[in-house]
């Protein structure tokens, strides 16, 4: 076995220093190869110190400094040619612990944990491919913990924890090449993040920081991020207390990302198949967002935020739940709400091409449901704005789109329109077939309207209501080209038509 002379200078001086003081330091380096380089330094009041390095291929560097080092322990293990580690613990590293292993060539890892370390902090890299580069630095300490794996060749991967209270980072890249992964978690009380990328081209960011900064674990920020296929990129940023995200990419090209503000929010995303893309912002309380889309070229966003102006401007948000589920192709669904308590839920089917769902709701109480079957071209919108808004099935009927599912088409070049502004307000669409028209606006209290144009193309349903106590409800079947006219304002108004045949018109007027 070969040794350098810089190594064996090293380490005598190592032996002579631990005679000086009452703890057992100790290095061992070992080296084959040709023109590698090692540095241990272990210095000042350090006891009962561990510093290993092995090299055996060539051109290998690995450097091991620990500065006022009590129970420290640093290994750097490399095997094949071009190799770079660093590890620094700095200060009084009390119970930190690094460990790299390189094996492969031309890979760079760098382990920094900072300043005082106490507690339990820290640190592995596994390198095992080409190329690879790792950086791990943990500020002050505490509970962090933080592991790079990566497997495969010019992989990037980075985590920083600063004040690190209960931090835990997990990083691993498996397979393929090219991945770039960050994390980072600032004041970090009780923060935990993982990342996960399988396949090539994959790009994952995690970003957390709370507001805290007490350090006694009541911050419960979580986030786990996961990419299996190829070009995917997925990003997480988190500011505030309490908050989840959840991220699960599992094909090509998707892209998803999650942003929330506040404290005690929950995200989740799963995405499958190509090209989808899944925005969630959640700010102030409380909210839930669920987004699924399976196929090709889905998009979802969904937005719970402040209540807007005209409705208690600069008031929070709370409370407020959001799903999307997509499994058609080109599908788009966007939900945005502002209040408390409202709850939205959009599916897409497995059938439904180029489709477009956007549901805004902003007040309180509100419901709406969204789905579109069966058909491309359809649009479906609903604004609520209010108290006690709802946007259901069909009372007391066959609920042909799913549980709790009201604006709906069935076909292609279909448009469902709602829109309520008031109170106690309720209204079900439906238009199948080809190219019909619903259009539903009430405004006042106690409306209810009902609205399908069940079968044949090209039929119109238009239904206008203000003021109070109306109820309308519409059917409308047959060979296609009904149309049908409902306006009712003021007073205890109610109309019932149904229109089965062709061409046929529906005209009621009725108040002032």
């Amino acid at each position: 076995m070969k040794y350098s002379k810089l190594a064996l200078l090293i380490s005598a001086a190592l032996l002579t220093s631990a005679g000086a003081y009452a703890g057992s330091n100790e290095a061992d380096v070992s080296q084959e190869g040709e023109l590698n380089t090692a540095v241990v330094v272990q210095q000042d009041n350090s006891v009962a110190n561990n510093a290993t390095i092995e090299q055996l291929g060539n051109n290998n560097l690995s450097t091991i400094l620990q500065t006022e080092t009590t129970n420290s322990q640093a290994s750097s293990n490399q095997e094949g040619n071009g190799n770079t580690s660093l590890i620094d613990q700095h200060n009084a590293t009390s119970t930190a612990s690094a460990s790299v292993k390189s094996v492969g060539d031309g890979n760079d890892a760098d382990v920094a944990q900072e300043f005082f370390n106490g507690e339990n902090a820290q640190a592995t890299v596994n390198q095992m491919g080409n190329g690879n580069l790792a950086t791990i630095t943990q500020n002050d300490g505490d509970g962090a913990q933080s592991t790079i794996n990566q497997t495969g060749s010019e992989d990037t991967a980075e985590i920083y924890n600063h004040w690190s209270y209960f931090a835990d980072a997990t990083i691993n890249q498996s397979g393929n090449s090219n991945n770039n992964a960050y994390i980072q978690q600032e004041a970090s009380d009780a923060a935990s993040a993982s990342l996960t990328q399988n396949g090539s081209n994959n790009d994952g960011d995690i970003l957390q920081n709370n507001q805290n900064y007490g350090g006694l674990g009541s911050d419960d920020t979580v986030a786990t991020l996961e990419q299996v296929g190829n070009g995917n990129i997925g990003l997480v940023e988190q500011a505030g207390l309490s908050n989840m995200a959840d991220v699960y990419q599992n094909g090509e090209s998707n892209d998803a990302h999650v942003n929330q503000a506040g404290s005690n929010h929950d995200a989740q995303v799963n995405q499958y198949g190509l090209n989808q893309t899944a925005t969630v912002t959640q700010m102030d309380f409380d909210h839930v967002a669920t987004v699924n889309q399976s196929n090709e070229g889905n998009t979802a966003t969904v937005i719970q935020s402040t209540v807007t102006p005209g409705n208690g401007e600069g008031n929070p948000a709370n409370g407020n739940i959001a799903t999307i589920d997509q499994e058609g192709m080109d599908d788009t669904a966007t939900v945005t709400q502002a209040g408390f308590a409202n709850e939205a839920v959009v599916f897409q089917g497995e059938y439904s091409f180029d489709n477009t769902i956007t549901i805004t709701q902003s007040g309180h109480h509100n419901y709406a449901g969204a789905s579109t079957e069966n058909g491309r071209l359809s649009t479906v919108t609903v604004n609520q704005a209010g108290h006690h808004n709802e946007v259901n099935s069909k009372p007391n009927g066959s609920n042909f789109y799913g549980e709790g599912i009201g604006a709906g088409t069935w076909g292609a070049n279909n448009i469902v329109t709602v829109d309520q502004d008031g109170h106690h307000n309720k209204a079900y669409a439906d238009a199948a077939d080809l190219s019909s028209v619903i259009d539903i606006d009430q405004s006042g209290h106690h409306n209810e309207a009902y609205a399908e144009s069940e079968w044949g193309e090209a039929n119109e349903i238009v239904i206008d209501q203000t003021g109070g106590n109306h109820l309308a409800d519409v059917y409308v079947s047959g060979d296609g080209s009904n149309v049908v006219y409902v306006t009712q304002t003021d007073m205890n108004n109610s109309a019932v038509v149904s229109s089965i045949g062709f061409g046929n018109t529906v005209t009621i007027t009725q108040g002032m």
